[in-house]
Order: C-alpha cells, then sequence, then structure tokens
C-alpha cells in the first residue's frame, strides 16, 4: 500500500485503468479460447460426423435404388428395360463406390474400420450373387433371377443396409458425446467468465476507492487548509506524506506557510521597533525644541544686556554664566539628538533591508504558488488523457460486443449444433456489456477528481492574488522605509551643525564670560554675534520641528504596519 501511496496520480490512475483493461483482457482471452474451441468442435461435427452420415444416407439410398432396379429387372422381358436398368443400377453403384470411399478416408476408430471391413466383405458376396441374378435377368430367366434374389442378394442387402445403419447410430453416439462435452466446456466458460469477472470487479472496486481516497482526501485536506490561509489563519499545516504531486504540493504549501509567518513575525517585530524608535525621536526632538526655544530667549537677552553692557557689566558676568550652563545643557541635548538621529538611520537601514528581503521571499512564495498551480493544471489535464484511454476500452468493449453478436448469428446458422456457442457468444455480449459499464464507473470518478483538481487550481489562483496583494504591501513599506531613511539622512547633517554651532556658542560664550571686562569694549561686537547666535537658534528650533514632524509620521507609518500584521494569524 506504500508502494501506491508514493505512485504519482497519473501511475495510480493508470494502475486502476492497468486493472480493468487486464480484466478485459482476460476475460476475451477466455472467452476466444471457448468460442474457438467451440468453433473446431462444431467443425469437427460438420466434417467428422454430420458429412459421414450424410454420405452413408446417401450409400442406403443408392442401395435401395439398386434394390428396387434389381426387382424391376426380374419382371421385365424387355431388353431394352432390362439395359435401362442395368445402366441406373451401374450409376448407383459408381456413386455408393464414391460416397464410400470419402467415408473410408476419414474413418479412425477401430469400431469404424471393423464395420467397414464387414461392409466390404458383404459388398463383395453381393456384388457377386447381383451379377448372377442380372445374368438370368438379361437372358430372361426372371424365375431364377428372383430366386436367386431371395436366396442370397436380399440377405446380404440386409447385412449392408444394418452395418450402414451401425456406422450412422455411431456418429449420432458420437455426435452426442460431443454434444456432452461442450455442454460441458460451456459451464465451465461461465464459471470461469463469472469467476473473472467478479474477481475483476472486485478488485477494481477495491483498487479504486483506494486510489480515490489517496487522491480525494489530501486534496479536501488542501482546499480546507487554503480556506483558512485566505482568511488570514498562517497557524495551518498540511499533515499528507506522500512522493505524489499532492505530497509535493503539500510540502510546498507548508514552506510556504511557514515563510509567509516569518515574514510576517518579522515585519512585526520591525514595526514595533520602528514605533519605538520613533517615540523616542519625538520626544527628544521636543526636548530639544525646549532648549532651544530656552536658548532663543537667552540670547534675546544677551542682545538686550549687550545694548547695556558698559553700565552692568558685574550684571552681564552673572548672565552670561547661566547662559553658558544652559548652553551646556544644549550641547549634551545636542550630542544626544545627534546619536539618536543616527541610531535612527541605522535601524532605518536596517529596516529597509528587511523589507527589501521580505519582499524577495514574497516573490519566491508567488513562485512556489505559481509552480503549485501548473502542477494542478497539469493533473487536471492528465486527468482529461486518462478520460481519453477510458473512451478507447469502451470502444473495444463495444467491439467485443459486436463480435459476441457476429457469433450469435453464426451459431444460429449452424443450427442445433450451435446451440452451445450461441450460450458462449451471449455469455461473451454480456462480460462486454459489464466491462463497458465497469469503465463508465471509472470515468465518473475519474470525473471527480478533475473536478477537485478544478476547485484546487481555483483556489490557487485566489491565494496567488493573496501573494500579489502581500508583494504589493511589503512593497510600499520598502517606500515608506526609504522615505524614513532619506529624512534621517537629511537631519543627522542638520543635528551635526546644529551641535557644531551650539558648541561654537559655549566656547564663545565661555570667552565672554572670560572676559567679561573686555565686553564693554566690545559692546557693538558681542551685539551682533548675539543676532547671529539668534538666526542658527532659530535655524536649529525649525530642524527640530521638522524632526518632530518627520518622528510622527514613523510613528503613524509603524501603526498602519502594525495594523496590517494583526490582519494575519501567525
Amino acid at each position: 500500500m506504500g508502494i501506491l501511496r508514493d505512485l504519482k496520480v497519473t501511475q495510480k490512475l493508470l494502475v486502476l485503468i492497468g486493472i480493468g483493461a487486464l480484466a478485459s483482457l482476460c476475460i476475451g482471452l477466455t472467452g476466444f479460447n471457448y468460442v474457438k474451441e467451440m468453433a473446431q468442435k462444431s467443425e469437427e461435427v460438420y466434417n467428422q460426423l454430420l458429412k459421414p452420415t450424410q454420405w452413408l444416407g446417401e450409400v442406403r439410398y443408392e442401395n435401395a435404388r439398386i434394390d428396387s432396379n434389381l426387382l424391376s429387372i426380374t419382371l421385365t422381358d424387355d431388353p431394352k428395360d432390362n439395359a435401362q436398368l442395368k445402366a441406373s443400377m451401374d450409376k448407383s453403384i459408381e456413386n455408393v463406390i464414391s460416397q464410400m470411399n470419402k467415408f473410408k478416408e476419414i474413418a479412425q476408430t477401430e469400431r469404424e474400420i471393423e464395420s467397414i471391413n464387414q461392409y466390404d466383405q458383404d459388398v463383395a458376396d453381393l456384388t457377386e450373387s447381383r451379377d448372377e441374378m442380372i445374368n438370368f435377368a438379361m437372358k430372361n430367366e426372371n424365375t431364377k433371377a428372383y430366386e436367386i434374389y431371395k436366396s442370397k442378394v436380399s440377405e446380404k442387402r440386409e447385412s449392408i443396409d444394418q452395418t450402414l445403419l451401425t456406422l450412422q447410430q455411431y456418429n449420432l453416439e458420437y455426435a452426442e458425446e460431443i454434444n456432452k462435452q461442450n455442454q460441458n466446456e460451456i459451464k465451465q466458460a461461465i464459471i470461469m467468465l463469472c469467476v473473472i469477472l467478479v474477481a475483476s470487479m472486485v478488485i477494481s472496486v477495491f483498487v479504486g476507492l483506494i486510489i480515490m481516497k489517496m487522491i480525494v482526501r489530501p486534496t479536501n485536506e488542501l482546499k480546507e487548509l487554503l480556506s483558512k490561509a485566505e482568511a488570514g489563519d498562517f497557524t495551518v499545516h498540511g499533515s499528507y506524506r506522500s512522493k505524489d504531486e499532492l505530497g509535493v504540493l503539500t510540502n510546498s504549501f507548508n514552506q510556504m506557510i511557514s515563510g509567509v509567518r516569518g515574514i510576517i513575525q518579522t515585519v512585526a517585530e520591525t514595526s514595533q521597533q520602528v514605533a519605538a524608535a520613533s517615540e523616542q525621536l519625538t520626544a527628544s526632538a521636543e526636548q530639544t525644541s525646549a532648549a532651544t526655544h530656552h536658548v532663543a530667549n537667552a540670547i534675546e537677552e544677551i542682545a538686550t544686556g549687550a545694548e547695556h553692557s558698559t553700565s552692568k557689566l558685574e550684571h552681564n558676568s552673572s548672565e552670561l554664566q547661566d547662559v553658558l550652563n544652559g548652553i551646556n545643557v544644549i550641547v549634551e541635548g545636542s550630542n544626544k539628538i545627534s546619536d539618536l538621529a543616527k541610531d535612527t538611520s541605522k535601524e532605518a537601514e536596517e529596516g529597509n533591508m528587511i523589507v527589501a528581503n521580505n519582499l524577495q521571499q514574497m516573490s519566491n512564495i508567488q513562485s512556489s504558488v505559481q509552480k503549485s498551480h501548473e502542477v494542478i493544471s497539469s493533473l487536471s489535464h492528465q486527468s482529461n488523457e486518462v478520460g481519453k484511454i477510458l473512451d478507447v476500452i469502451n470502444d473495444i468493449a463495444a467491439q467485443t460486443n459486436l463480435l459476441a453478436l457476429n457469433a450469435a448469428i453464426e451459431a444460429a446458422r449452424a443450427g442445433e449444433h450451435g446451440k452451445g456457442f450461441a450460450v458462449v457468444a451471449d455469455e461473451v455480449r454480456k462480460l462486454a456489456e459489464q466491462s463497458m459499464s465497469s469503465t463508465k464507473l471509472i470515468a465518473e470518478i475519474i470525473t471527480s477528481i478533475q473536478y477537485n483538481s478544478n476547485e484546487s487550481v481555483q483556489f490557487m489562483g485566489e491565494v496567488m492574488d493573496n501573494a500579489e496583494e502581500g508583494m504589493q504591501i511589503t512593497t510600499e513599506t520598502a517606500e515608506k522605509f526609504m522615505q524614513i531613511l532619506e529624512k534621517t539622512r537629511n537631519i543627522t547633517p542638520e543635528i551635526e551643525e546644529m551641535t557644531s554651532t551650539v558648541q561654537e556658542i559655549s566656547r564663545s560664550t565661555q570667552s565672554v564670560s572670560d572676559t567679561a571686562e573686555e565686553l564693554a569694549a566690545f559692546a557693538q561686537e558681542n551685539a551682533s554675534s548675539s543676532e547671529e547666535v539668534a538666526a542658527s537658534t532659530e535655524q536649529q528650533l525649525a530642524s527640530m520641528e521638522e524632526i518632530s514632524s518627520s518622528s510622527k509620521v514613523l510613528a503613524k507609518m509603524a501603526e498602519d504596519l502594525n495594523e496590517l500584521v494583526t490582519k494575519f494569524k501567525i
């Protein structure tokens, strides 16, 4: 059974067809063998019994004519009539000799040979007495001729007729014996054909049910698994194990489900990481923005203080120390933002690579689904080819039925001796009709297989559509990650520039704090520098707002991606 399970679907169907064809061949050969034997027996009866019986009948008929002419010749005195009767007897004697020679050629049994020897002895004695009688009759000595007839010819004539009758009776007995043999052979043929038919039907139905179960059960299982996968349940797993097309298809389905499940898990984890990173980036951007606002306010105060630097140097020195502390805070926040931006860029690049891998995996899944679709389409086509083979078998059964009908007609022509042949021909016709019925049953099974194969093709088409939709979603995700990556790459230089600017401010402020006394001389210059710092701070504030906006967009994209992933059950 394991060997049958591992066969291809086409090979399984060929096994079923082979069993039906082998059964039909056995039935046909058995019927042909018995029909051939019956034909040989019929020919033997005709050549060895019927024709010899006919020859013996003609001999008896000619002997009766000779006997009649012998009596007639004793009743006439006319030489002309005697000559005509003599010529008629000679012709009858020639016919008798001719027919008996034919019979002697085919005589084989010891009983026939003994009867023929007795016949030849009686004919020799009869010929001698008959010639003597004819001689007296030709001399018109009819009384003596009649006495010879009564004393010699009549006795031999009856002995010869009895011998011929014995030979005919022997032929009839032999014919009866052959007829009994034919009847026994007919019974044996019927029993043999019935046994072969029942055995072939039982084997065909048994193997057919096994093969149908081997094909329908995994097909229905795969159909149910595809329905669940279509609904988003990727926890399903096919249990059918075989080396046939359905086993390969089930294995491919399991690999596809495993690959899709891994992709969805990876996408879910990545979306969560992106969401967390975007939230952290948003928080950092808001913190930096607040610090930048604080710097802007401080720089405005520095600008105002620069105008009164001459009268409020001491106060400005204290103010500058506060500014220096605030700038240090800004530098620290800028460094954090720069590191966070670099980490975000790195994670965005990794996310982009993961999405690219997901896209490749989805492409592989689509290819596997396409191959599965081609395998099921091939199965449907091969089922159609098997249907054509069944049509050929059906035609053979129809021709066997026609041959049986012709054999029945020939048996009817043979008359009484062809009855046995007619019975066999009728049984062959019935068996041919039963073979056609079995072929029809097999055709119905194949039609069921073709229907299930077509449904599988339809479901594989739906799976292909879902796979294409998954590829489209993955492609869109890849595009979003590219946008995120591009924005993080744009943010990083700006943050680095901001950090550099803030560090420069820190150094300048430190220099101003150390040289507070010199601020008075350079108050105007310090005011100008303060304006430049204010401009840089405004630029930094704009960059922080852009970072915050991009982080919100990234968080929204991660949320959308996570919603898509939750639709699938893994």
